[in-house]
């Protein structure tokens, strides 16, 4: 590992990283010889890896019937309310059992890691597993 020397210099190595859906799951990549295509298939999600670290930090939260009809189907736009962000809607999936958006039907309430925590924990998931410095 470099130390950098400036801050500017820090921000310039670590722009391009980013915590996404694509960086939970580890998946199996299938390559087309025909058009030299690549793709990647979602096999299992690093929560289910390090769950321990997150069960303590999982909590219900519970909806009326307007949150539960606003988040039908709709795991990008609970992780937005929660977390500011649409790229945790793979971990509401996983910790609600839910295999697809399709599964995603919350009624009364829904899991989710509390909002303080759950950054911090996948920095130090992607710091264990190699993904970042």
């Amino acid at each position: 590992m470099i130390i950098p020397s400036t801050i500017r210099e820090d921000i310039e190595d670590n722009k391009d990283k980013e915590l996404s859906h694509r960086v939970f799951n580890v998946g199996a990549y299938l390559h087309y010889v025909k058009n030299g295509e690549t793709i990647k298939i979602p096999m299992n999600h690093i929560v289910n890896k390090y769950k321990e670290y997150f069960d303590p930090y999982i909590e219900d939260f519970e909806l009326d019937y307007e949150d539960e009809r606003k988040y039908l189907y709709s795991p990008k736009k609970l992780s937005l309310d929660l977390y500011q962000t649409t790229e945790y809607w793979s971990i509401l999936l996983y910790i609600n059992e839910c295999h697809s958006i399709i599964d995603f039907a919350p009624e009364g309430s829904v899991k989710a890691v509390r909002p303080a925590y759950l950054e911090e924990l996948l920095n130090e998931i992607l710091i264990l597993e190699g993904l970042v410095d």
